[in-house]
C-alpha cells in the first residue's frame, strides 16, 4: 500500500517560498512595505510605503541588504527612470 511522503505533503500546502532578491516599486505597485525598513533600508521601505498611497514616485528598485554581503548592512534603491510628476530641487544639495 502506498504511503504519503513529506514532500508530497508540503507541495499540497505551497509552503516553501523562494528567496527575493529585488523589490521594485512604482506605477501604485510595490514590493515592500514599511514595515520592512530592516530589510530594504529607510529610503527602499519609505519609497514602497509612498508608493502604496499612491503619492508620486517614479519607478524603481531596492536590493536588500541580505543579498548584498559585499555591501555590509547597506541596502541598494535606485530610480530606475525621472517622472515629469516629480520636480527636480531647484538647487543642488550640498554633499
Amino acid at each position: 500500500m502506498p504511503t504519503k511522503t513529506k514532500a508530497s505533503k508540503s507541495k499540497k500546502s505551497g509552503s516553501s517560498k523562494g528567496v527575493k532578491y529585488v523589490y521594485f516599486f512604482g506605477n501604485g505597485k510595490a514590493d515592500g512595505n514599511g514595515k520592512m525598513k530592516a530589510l530594504l533600508g529607510g529610503k527602499g521601505a519609505n519609497l514602497a510605503e509612498m508608493t502604496k498611497i499612491r503619492l508620486p514616485v517614479p519607478a524603481g528598485f531596492t536590493i536588500p541588504s541580505s543579498s548584498t554581503p559585499w555591501a555590509g548592512n547597506l541596502a541598494i534603491t535606485r530610480i530606475l527612470s525621472s517622472s515629469p510628476s516629480v520636480p527636480a530641487p531647484a538647487t543642488p544639495c550640498p554633499e
